[in-house]
């Protein structure tokens, strides 16, 4: 994943769509990205994956 993108994510996914809570860490949600995918979490049990085909820099959601 390019770093333009995964700020973008980052932005998009800042605070949770259920519950508002917007921290990461200390059990209160995670976020990881790597080279394939962006993965964020929420204590509420959201969680949202987008994975990057890395052939074609295409998303799947």
């Amino acid at each position: 994943m390019n770093f333009t993108e995964a700020i973008r994510l980052s932005k998009k996914y800042a605070e949770c769509p259920k519950c508002g809570n917007g921290n990461i860490g200390a059990g209160e949600g995670t976020i990881n990205i790597d080279e394939n995918s962006f993965e964020r979490t929420c204590k509420c049990g959201w969680s949202k994956t987008i994975k990057v085909n890395p052939n074609s820099q295409r998303f799947t959601f």
